[in-house]
């Protein structure tokens, strides 16, 4: 279901006035929805409620609330944002998984499509030996980054913004912002449908370069989400995945991201060749077996390295 262009968000509405009512519907509305169990048909009924109430009030305050621990000023209007309001969390399977892989240990996690933090907060609040390095290219969204970070200050010096497009080369790149006003996170390197004609142009770098010139710390795990561009991503940590060896991988496959591009289907091809074990990722944050009839759609993969080994209890190390 579409959502109506939303209006600017303003200064505090007149009490009593249509935005003022819209925003303490909205926050008592998320409340509860959180708290009720995920069930079949959930985010569609959300999202009608948060679109009826743009209808009502398209001028309104970003939503604040306090979401797992975590502080988070939102655009409702958002999908990734929606989604935090209304369901707890965004790519709740993704962030399962890594709770399993990052659980316990000293781990760095490259967070690669940060977006508003919908990974990176959650997790750095849960595991407080988590350092996050967090890359998010677009200046609209890492915009909304910093200030979710900023209400969470206890968490800055674990996770360190980097306001570039990791891929595999170094200078500037175009960027192309999303054009949809529902979801700012198809933002990607490539015009398409959903992003705007204009690219505005952004530092690039590859990981590998980074690495080497001490502005990141090396990552034990890394989650990818670029919008097809994850080949680009680990061709420039090439060096890096062939010297470790127990790295484990999550990133997003979006086929129609691929479709007539030269690069579709070589990031499994590549950690193929680099002996990673490859897995699909089930909603609920589980391995399941990669079939090759499965990359028809979107999915997220998990890939491990080969001595990235099996705990007795089933986390990762």
């Amino acid at each position: 279901m579409a959502m109506s262009r939303p209006g600017p968000f303003t200064a505090t509405p007149a009490p009593g006035s249509p935005a003022d009512l819209a925003n303490r519907v909205r926050a008592f509305g998320s409340a509860v929805s959180r708290r009720l169990p995920n069930f079949r048909g959930k985010e569609r009924a959300v999202r009608a409620f948060e679109a009826c109430l743009q209808r009502v009030a398209p001028n309104r305050e970003l939503l604040c609330a306090t979401v797992g621990g975590v502080r988070y000023a939102l655009q409702t209007e958002d999908l990734i944002d929606y989604r935090i309001a209304y369901l707890s969390a965004h790519a709740a399977g993704v962030i399962k998984y890594l709770d399993s892989v990052v659980g316990g240990r000293n781990t760095v996690l490259w967070d690669v499509g940060a977006n508003v933090g919908a990974v990176s907060l959650p997790l750095a609040r849960r595991h407080p030996d988590l350092a996050i390095e967090a890359f998010e290219p677009s200046p609209a969204v890492i915009t909304r980054l910093r200030r979710n970070l900023a209400l969470n200050d206890d968490l800055a010096t674990r996770i360190r913004l980097h306001e570039i497009a990791l891929c595999d080369r170094v200078g500037s790149v175009d960027f192309y912002p999303s054009a949809e006003t529902a979801n700012s996170g198809v933002g990607t390197l490539m015009p398409g449908a959903n992003t705007v004609r204009t690219p505005v142009r952004v530092t690039a770098q590859a990981g590998d370069a980074f690495i080497e010139a001490g502005a990141a710390r090396p990552p034990d795990v890394l989650k990818i989400d670029v919008e097809g561009f994850e080949y680009e991503v680990l061709c420039g940590l090439r060096q890096h995945l062939a010297r470790r060896r127990d790295l484990v991988i999550i990133f997003e496959h979006e086929p129609y991201r691929l479709r007539g591009r030269a690069e579709s289907g070589q990031t499994i091809e590549l950690l193929s060749a680099m002996e990673f074990s490859l897995f699909g990722l089930t909603r609920r944050g589980e391995e399941g077996p990669l079939r090759p009839a499965m990359l028809e759609r979107h999915m997220d993969i998990v890939a491990r390295g080969p001595q990235a080994m099996l705990r007795p209890d089933g986390d990762k190390r």
